[in-house]
């Protein structure tokens, strides 16, 4: 986000659409939720520690203060885990990250009429590992957003992020939408001026393109 793209003047709106939960569904460490795999036995204690015990430790990782080899360190310190053979999983899991092509696919019948951005809140991961393996993400959009870059999450502010965005391209709030699946992400962009889409199935978020798709190209859905 350091340059500010020269936004297409056909595109007078924007869609963002968040990741985990939208266009990938699989967890972190998802080898380990198996439980015949030989490290299975510390999955739930890296659960417990990151998105209940110490979930600060989470969204710093997210804003880009640790990074991923720091996170392990600090878990072998606290829990006892093996950080390196963890990690080894979290990088392989990462590149194997399943993502839904039908959903990329359909991105693509908008890239006419919306300035497409996928803004997540990821760890560095996502552009270490992730990306490099599928690059039909970057095709999939005009740019892409990630919290370990920008050094905050989304919600952060009261979303001013949005308003920070749509402000820098020319785009008025009414003109913005998001598809994501935290309800409380989407009445946040609401309450700014947006429409959003709270999904929870790759159908539902199917049908959130379809629906803006017909509104743009005036048919008959």
């Amino acid at each position: 986000m350091d340059e500010k793209p020269t936004l297409d003047l056909q595109k007078k709106s924007i869609l963002f659409v968040d990741f985990n939960g939208v266009i990938s569904y699989d967890p972190f460490w998802l080898s380990l939720t198996k439980p015949n795999h030989p490290l299975h036995k510390y999955y739930q204690k890296i659960e417990n520690f990151l998105w209940g015990t110490d979930q600060q430790l989470l969204q710093d990782w997210m804003m880009g203060k640790y990074t991923s080899e720091e996170i392990h360190q600090i878990m072998e310190a606290k829990i006892g885990i093996p950080a390196k053979e963890i990690l080894a999983v979290l990088r392989q899991d990462c590149a194997r990250l399943d993502v839904s092509q039908k959903i990329l696919n359909k991105l693509q019948d908008l890239k006419n009429t919306f300035h497409r951005i996928l803004r997540t809140d990821n760890m560095d991961t996502f552009r270490r590992w992730t990306l490099p393996k599928h690059p039909e993400i970057e095709d999939a959009f005009d740019e892409i957003h990630c919290s370990y870059d920008l050094g905050s999450l989304k919600k952060d502010k009261g979303g001013i992020y949005y308003k920070k965005v749509a402000s820098e391209r020319g785009v008025a709030l009414e003109n913005c939408f998001l598809i994501d699946d935290s309800k409380s992400s989407c009445q946040l962009f609401e309450s700014l001026g947006g429409k959003a889409f709270n999904t929870q199935t790759e159908q539902e978020v199917l049908d959130a393109l379809d629906n803006l798709i017909c509104q743009n190209f005036s048919r008959e859905c």
